[in-house]
């Protein structure tokens, strides 16, 4: 396979030069070059869970609002 890398990478490795690519030992097929992805399955859990908890007290706030009548235009 093939996987893009940031612009500064790329201009940081010269033509023959090495990259490091990172994987699991449990799966090698979850892998990426250095500081080209996802480094912490638990930080991209963490970051997921932490953006649907915003996004439900904002429903219900939003729900709550247009209940009480001031949404209505």
């Amino acid at each position: 396979g093939h996987r893009g890398v940031p612009r500064p990478l790329w201009q940081s490795v010269r033509e023959g030069g090495t990259v490091t690519v990172l994987y699991s030992p449990d799966n090698p097929r979850r892998n990426f070059p250095l500081g080209a992805g996802v480094t912490s399955l638990g930080l991209t859990v963490f970051v997921s869970a932490m953006g649907a908890a915003f996004a439900a007290v904002g429903s219900l706030l939003l729900r709550g609002y247009f209940r009480s009548g001031r949404g209505d235009a």
